[in-house]
């Protein structure tokens, strides 16, 4: 996704104001009870995508038999973990119109996200990372993007749902480089 200009992690609001989002008195129960927040949103803006992982720690892409599949996707984790934590998020970006797209999606909403945003590509496919936690020889981890091009790629900023910034008191943004 382009045109980002910012980032706030979960991690940088200030204290005092992570405890008003989380305050007892504007909780509520979730179906799953989960206790959800009634209080103000913070929308995610990003990618959200397949990471397919070797089942078995240490071996290469290459040399890996097996893979397990994972959501994955900066923001979309950031969204989760407000969510999770009592807040109250939404998260706005492009998957495929695949069987992957419609997974993710139901990974947000039975995590309590607010996925109205989340917008579903006809012509273009949800991508997919391969992630290996072997250490090459620069001690970084393998990665290995499969995007021609993703849906995540060709979200437009005319495509932002306004109905939910319009409800916003945090934006959080991420793009990987």
């Amino acid at each position: 996704m382009t045109g980002c200009c910012f980032h706030v992690t979960f991690d940088r609001l200030h204290r005092g104001s992570l405890r008003r989002l989380t305050s007892s008195s504007s909780l509520g129960s979730s179906k799953h009870g989960r206790k959800i927040c009634k209080g103000p949103l913070v929308v995610c803006f990003g990618e959200m995508m397949i990471n397919l992982v070797p089942t078995i720690d240490g071996v290469s892409l290459s040399d890996a038999e097996a893979y397990k599949k994972s959501p994955a996707g900066a923001t979309a984790i950031v969204s989760v973990a407000i969510s999770r934590l009592g807040g109250s998020s939404a998260f706005i970006g492009k998957v495929g119109n695949d069987e992957f797209g419609h997974m993710l999606s139901d990974i947000l909403k039975q995590n309590g996200v607010d996925n109205s945003g989340l917008l579903f590509d006809e012509h273009a496919r949800t991508a997919l990372a391969f992630h290996s936690l072997k250490n090459s020889d620069d001690g970084k981890p393998e990665f290995m993007f499969y995007r021609n091009p993703s849906a995540d790629i060709l979200f437009r900023s005319e495509e932002i749902d306004k109905s939910l910034i319009k409800k916003v008191i945090v934006i959080s943004c991420i793009k990987s480089i």
